[in-house]
């Protein structure tokens, strides 16, 4: 597996592809939109799927050790180097995308308090820094409230929320019902937590095809009973 790792060196040099990201820029720029740039894949996987930068395999999960948190800290400082270049073009940084849950949350709060060090040093204290975690996970973070805007500056949640594609959401109430306890969790959270959240991805998928003869009614999904809730709070 260690030669699948080395070979995705080979598809292009880091300084290389920074034009295609300031292109991304550029067009955000044009269109009067803002970029937050995310650490997607962490160095050793923070999780067995393809989205860290090839698919390590099951249970393959090695970024918790010591070198590789300390990677990933100098990947986001260079992140936030390049976040202050772009100014107000950049909204801020995600610090890691969906780290799995057999990943010691202390591990994880080791990195994120070193990262965020790290990136202070760049950007001040008003550019948001989010941290992703799954709604399973969010009671962790929210007993502990380890940050605060004094030493850490702004700091939000992000969460995603997906359904279990193996069961029957055709309908409207069924899609609901599936995600009912995910959406109880980021509620927990919302209204026992200092931090904003954010759900960042939140699948229709798996409900029906999406053709014209498609039952499910996708122009309710918006209807959100957790948004309606806590709407007085954003």
């Amino acid at each position: 597996m260690g030669a699948r790792w080395r070979n995705l060196q080979d598809i292009m040099p880091a300084a290389a592809y920074k034009k295609w990201i300031d292109r991304v820029f550029d067009f955000a720029s044009q269109n009067s939109i803002r970029v937050l740039l995310d650490l997607h894949g962490a160095p050793g996987a923070q999780a067995d799927k393809s989205f860290t930068g090839c698919n390590p395999g099951t249970g393959n999960i090695f970024f918790d050790t010591d070198w590789n948190r300390h990677l990933a800290v100098q990947a986001v400082e260079a992140m936030a180097v390049l976040c202050q270049s772009k100014g107000a073009n950049c909204y801020g940084l995600e610090l890691l995308n969906e780290p799995d849950g057999r990943i010691p949350r202390d591990h994880l709060l080791t990195y994120y308090t070193a990262a965020i060090t790290a990136v202070r040093k760049h950007l001040p204290l008003d550019k948001p820094l989010m941290i992703m975690e799954w709604p399973d996970q969010l009671g962790w973070w929210k007993d502990r409230k380890p940050f605060n805007y004094a030493d850490h500056g702004r700091i939000l949640f992000s969460t995603h929320v997906y359904g279990n594609f193996q069961v029957d959401t055709t309908w409207q109430q069924a899609a609901r019902d599936d995600v009912a306890n995910n959406l109880g969790k980021i509620k927990n959270f919302h209204l026992g937590s200092p931090y904003p959240l954010v759900v960042t991805e939140y699948a229709l998928a798996g409900h029906g095809s999406a053709m014209p003869e498609d039952p499910f009614d996708y122009n309710r999904s918006e209807e959100r009973r957790v948004g309606k809730e806590c709407r007085s709070r954003w």
